[in-house]
């Protein structure tokens, strides 16, 4: 037989129940977001730190090759006329302070475009130690083939120049930036790497990786 006791004793959640089990929600969801989205960031500044290494090592690898090949070459290439200064939020002083040359997104975005023309022997706009510098990093970066890059340079761009990503559109627009400076002994002094609005900052083997931070600010020496 059929008990209508029990039965008519069987209910679903009242209206109270349900908005106290709401406010549970809400308040577990209130804690574990942020924490979920710190964790999604933190992932992203290791990702591109990581990225900032392996460009300073690519163009270690690159322009210590050159100067292997003849160092007497590579002191006399006339690139060394720029003097550098680290953006203000770089926690460790510059030591050094002889010229150095620069390598920029205008010959990485050109050498990508036109690998060709502006990577190529033949083109005099920028010294060989450059055009090795560039076919590296964009190799490592596996960017060196426009159509398939994975960093593309959708417009041609420049040095940052002291500026974060955001500041200069060119860059903005890209998602992404590089710097490189070397010196006459072949050694990569310094780098910058942005993306997502990350500027990562390599002097002399000490790393700084700031959101929203500036760039290395070069003038060119008279």
């Amino acid at each position: 037989m059929i008990d209508t006791k029990k039965i008519r004793n069987k209910h679903g959640f009242t209206l109270v129940e349900i908005i106290v089990v709401l406010v549970i929600l809400a308040i577990l969801a209130a804690v574990a977001i942020p924490s979920v989205l710190g964790y999604v960031d933190e992932a992203k500044k290791a990702g591109i730190i990581q990225e900032a290494h392996g460009i300073y090592e690519a163009a270690q690898i690159a322009a210590t090759k050159c100067y292997a090949t003849d160092e007497d070459e590579f002191k006399k290439q006339s690139i060394f006329k720029y003097n550098y200064t680290l953006p203000a939020d770089f926690p460790y002083k510059k030591t050094t302070t002889n010229p150095v040359g620069r390598v920029s997104d205008s010959l990485m975005s050109y050498g990508q475009k036109e690998p060709d023309k502006y990577l190529s022997d033949s083109y005099s706009g920028a010294s060989y130690i450059d055009k090795e510098i560039v076919k590296n990093v964009l190799h490592f970066l596996q960017s060196e083939n426009k159509n398939s890059a994975i960093y593309k340079y959708k417009v041609q761009t420049d040095c940052l120049n002291g500026q974060s990503l955001n500041d200069y559109k060119p860059s903005k627009f890209n998602g992404f930036a590089i710097n490189i400076f070397y010196n006459q002994q072949g050694k990569i002094e310094a780098i910058n790497f942005a993306r997502d609005n990350y500027m990562v900052t390599i002097y002399n083997g000490k790393l700084n990786c700031v959101k929203g931070g500036k760039s290395i600010k070069s003038i060119e020496k008279k």
